[in-house]
């Protein structure tokens, strides 16, 4: 049997009217946060100008459901909706994705593929975009590889790679909005000092953002034994040229080690 079959579907031109209680979330889908508020605006829209956007997806393996990859905003919309405007509709369009990709996408392409919708509609939040790019990474694909399949650069996927390694309760804000995405990534890179104090600006109800985070108190920003390495090997590779002098090359190798002292500063245990 194919999805045309079944007693919840309705076929309608390219599409399929399915009913909402035979909708249910797919396996693989990345977004995990959802602002009330959004989904309560969405609803709204839904009752007054209908559903502008199809849920696209696939028939379960059982044939009893219909998974989507993209559309849980508008599926929780319509339940909303249901629920507290008396919205009587009973079923939303949907699109199967064999036939808008060709194939059933699954692994490293779907994943990719939910994170260029989490740019062109309602924004992926910081923390599952990062927790998907890593998972790509995990699994093998190159960050640059990553960064060309998203239109951004390298350093902005090591970035968001980064924020995972901020404190949990950083995360969590980034999470709720009471931080912004950069200032937490300035904060999971600064001084344990700093980031209790952001923490308690956070529990105090107060918004932070970028300009506010107090990076390092004014001394160099600690650098990780990777990056000063990575940093030493520029050096070498750039003061090498004829044009550079040894006064040139004993200053950046003076800033490296100030930067090595930084680090130990920051975290004895390194």
């Amino acid at each position: 049997m194919g999805i045309r079959d079944k007693t919840w579907v309705r076929r309608d031109g390219n599409g399929y009217w399915i009913q909402i209680s035979k909708i249910r979330r797919g396996e693989r889908n990345i977004r995990t946060q959802f602002p009330q508020e959004s989904i309560a605006v969405l609803a709204n829209s839904l009752v007054l100008e209908g559903q502008r956007d199809p849920v696209r997806g696939y028939l379960s393996d059982d044939e009893e459901w219909f998974e989507y990859t993209d559309g849980e905003r508008r599926h929780r919309a319509a339940n909303y909706a249901i629920a507290n405007l008396s919205w009587e509709k009973t079923e939303l369009y949907c699109e199967l994705e064999e036939k808008v990709c060709g194939k059933k996408l699954s692994g490293a392409d779907l994943i990719l593929k939910q994170l260029s919708y989490g740019t062109t509609t309602e924004p992926l939040c910081a923390d599952d975009k990062a927790s998907a790019i890593k998972e790509l990474v995990d699994g093998g694909m190159k960050k640059s590889d990553i960064a060309k399949r998203l239109g951004c650069s390298d350093q902005h996927i090591r970035d968001l790679i980064k924020l995972l390694e901020a404190p949990a309760d950083i995360r969590q804000a980034v999470k709720e909005g009471a931080i912004s995405p950069t200032a937490a990534l300035k904060t999971a890179r600064a001084r344990r000092g700093v980031q209790t104090e952001v923490i308690d600006r956070i529990a105090r109800g107060e918004r932070v953002k970028n300009t506010d985070v107090d990076f390092n108190d004014g001394k160099q920003s600690p650098m990780t034994s990777k990056e000063v390495e990575a940093q030493i090997k520029i050096a070498d590779k750039y003061f090498s040229l004829p044009k550079s002098s040894d006064k040139d090359r004993a200053k950046y190798r003076a800033m490296i080690e100030a930067f090595r002292i930084t680090q130990r500063q920051a975290d004895p245990l390194k």
